[in-house]
């Protein structure tokens, strides 16, 4: 999953040569010129923009190098700004630049300084996967890091790409970029009349784009460039596409959007999806069932945030890796934008938290993540906390911690939700295409979407039969701390997480936190010894917390028998037992893409069970269900949206003969 940056060269006017291309990454006369005439003119951007509004306009590129095709098309965006409109740019990438070759390369390029200044420090690791940054003016900037040809085969088609950008190296050195099977998933993803532009007019690219629907001529190039290309979209004259995944994982197109977004619950889950949504100009309401938000698990004092590990590749490391990334890129916004309490002072994870279930290999981890994610625990990182013996560990400098409910509220305040306290809602029934939603006091609300985010109330409702929530009780304890522990700086996660001490006066720690299995929420002086006597594990001096005990509190986690969260629409099991019923009989029964028109309950959607990893994964999470309720084209291949489909748990059934 960890990719390399490129090696450069540098002329003497400051531009960068690809030593492994053996191509420059911009015209070396007038790059800006270049990339306005070829791409923004070729494609009659301009004009397609300003018909734009109450749309989402989606660009497709193919070589994001240096970025200067977005910075332009986002300098034309604010020009214009459409009305009620989302400009939507995906970008492929296999070798993403550095942070200092980018910053080098935007100093070339004054004009675009107050764009390119916003985009630098919010371009991520160089992680294979989809990175999602969102930025000012309603843009959207998904980069994909890897393989073109692997990720595109990944994508689900959903709205469909407006225009498309070819502009990766010279097709003599980079055929990979332009090879034929590229070309057929360019057009499995484009919508009808679809634009397309490329400086290049190799006769081998123009005769697959035809090939596969596209009706290509031959422009004026720029400069010494005799030629460029530009291709519409009509239709493809051959078909043979191959399904993205079985039949029940394809989460059909959403025909059900309305004004408004009925979001139940306001802890994590909820309060991203809000602030999400409210990002493309969609409306919420919110309700939760106790007089405050963030009651839940959500309304523990401070959550630590640090990605799930996984040491060999798959699409959970890809989500989760990917969700933590942009947690940390979301935060830093909102700190900067309205004073976010988010204190990233770095996180580390002793050998004996590095998984509860099986041993993690230090060096496979590391395999798989960058520096720039995860380091080797070094004395340096230490500060005030020693660790054991010789215990071995991580250090992750992009973590810290922030007060869940102060985010929760933030976010809600930020979205202009409609906030709904002491509202519990007790049923959804579908009425005429809509749902009603019953609260304890016999009130009904009637909206065309829907999302559950309530933890585990999720389980009240009967569309979420059969989903495998699990609720586990855990008691945080704050207990005093000692002069040492006043050093602390970054949060420690060993047989207990501690917190750095909030306060100067008095020194004190939150320690989080014990599992019960139950839903008790009474604290219990056990707990809090167990917790006290498991966190001096951490540190070398048996004194370095004290023995006081100032207080607990305890919250509910969701969770699911498979530990991964359930993001996505929700699956109707009656319609999954009447279409796939035969997999209890035979589990390898293929079936054909036809039974997949109603397998999801129209409107309905959940992102619930994050566990003990909500911080990391609700705001990602947020944005792929805020995805879906709109039609955009997803930030997470199809292979990752299996993963966390809920449907999972009613195939799993069946083929168990347990359904």
């Amino acid at each position: 999953m960890k990719l390399t940056h490129p090696q450069l060269s540098w002329s003497e006017q400051g531009h960068p040569f690809s030593e492994e291309f053996s191509d420059i990454y911009f015209s070396s006369e007038d790059p800006l010129g270049e990339s306005q005439y070829v791409f923004i003119e070729g494609s009659k951007l301009e004009h397609k923009l300003s018909l734009a509004n109450n749309k989402t306009f989606t660009i497709g590129e193919l070589g994001f190098g240096s970025g200067l095709n977005f910075l332009l098309c986002w300098r034309l965006w604010k020009k214009l700004q459409p009305t009620k409109a989302t400009f939507h740019y995906i970008a492929f990438e296999k070798y993403p630049l550095d942070s200092a070759s980018h910053e080098r390369i935007f100093n070339l390029w004054p004009e675009l300084k107050d764009l390119s200044d916003a985009l630098l420090p919010l371009l991520p690791a160089p992680c294979y996967g989809c990175h999602r940054i969102l930025l000012h003016d309603s843009v959207i900037l998904d980069l994909h890091f890897g393989d073109a040809l692997e990720r595109l085969r990944t994508l689900d088609k959903r709205s469909g790409v407006d225009c498309w950008f070819l502009d990766g190296f010279n097709p003599r050195s980079n055929k990979e970029l332009w090879q034929r099977n590229l070309l057929r998933e360019i057009s499995r993803l484009s919508k009808q009349d679809s634009c397309l532009v490329s400086y290049s007019v190799a006769g081998e690219l123009r005769r697959g784009l035809e090939k596969f629907g596209f009706s290509c001529e031959k422009l004026a190039g720029f400069g010494r460039k005799r030629h460029m290309l530009r291709g519409i979209f009509k239709q493809a004259q051959t078909t043979g596409e191959v399904s993205l995944a079985n039949a029940w994982n394809l989460v059909p197109l959403n025909k059900t959007e309305g004004n408004e977004v009925a979001i139940v619950g306001a802890g994590l889950a909820g309060s991203t999806l809000a602030y999400s949504l409210a990002g493309r100009g969609v409306g919420a309401s919110v309700f939760e069932s106790s007089g405050r938000m963030a009651a839940a698990a959500s309304g523990i004092t401070q959550f630590a945030l640090r990605p799930r590990l996984f040491q060999a590749e798959s699409p959970l490391l890809e989500f989760y890796l990917q969700s933590y990334l942009f947690t940390v890129s979301q935060l830093q916004q909102l700190s900067d934008k309205a004073n976010l309490n988010w204190q990233q002072c770095g996180l580390i994870q002793l050998e004996q938290a590095l998984n509860k279930q099986a041993n993690l290999e230090i060096e496979r981890i590391r395999d798989n993540y960058p520096e720039s994610v995860i380091q080797l625990l070094q004395d340096s990182d230490l500060q005030g906390a020693v660790r054991l013996g010789k215990t071995e560990g991580l250090f992750f400098p992009l973590s810290g911690w922030l007060a869940p409910a102060e985010l929760c509220n933030m976010l809600i305040e930020l979205s202009k939700a409609r906030l709904y306290l002491d509202t519990q809602i007790v049923e959804l029934r579908r009425s005429n295409e809509q749902w009603i939603l019953r609260d304890s006091n016999q009130n009904e609300y009637t909206y065309k979407q829907v999302v559950i985010a309530n933890s585990f109330g999720a389980t009240h409702f009967s569309q979420c039969e059969g989903l495998s929530i699990e609720s586990v009780a855990g008691q945080t304890s704050t207990v005093a701390g000692s002069a040492h522990s006043a050093l602390q700086q970054s949060v420690v996660c060993g047989s207990r997480t501690v917190f750095p001490s909030t306060t100067e006066k008095e020194i004190r720690h939150l320690i989080a936190a014990s599992y019960r299995n139950d839903s008790n929420l009474n604290s219990a002086q056990e707990d809090d010894l167990l917790n006290l006597e498991s966190a001096r594990q951490n540190f070398k001096h048996r004194a370095y917390l004290g023995d006081q005990i100032i207080e607990s509190q305890v919250g509910i986690r969701s969770n699911t028998a498979d530990r991964i969260p359930l993001v996505g629409q929700l699956p109707d099991k009656d319609a999954i037992h009447k279409n796939y019923g035969e997999l209890s009989r035979n589990a390898r029964k293929d079936f054909t893409l036809d039974s997949a028109a109603d397998n999801y309950w129209p409107g309905l959607y959940i992102s619930a069970a994050h566990g003990s990893n909500g911080l990391a994964t609700c705001g990602m999470s947020a944005e792929i269900l805020t995805s879906l309720l709109l039609n955009e084209q997803l930030p997470v291949s199809q292979s990752v949206l299996d993963e966390i489909n809920p449907v999972r748990f009613i195939i799993r059934a069946l083929k168990k003969q347990q359904a």
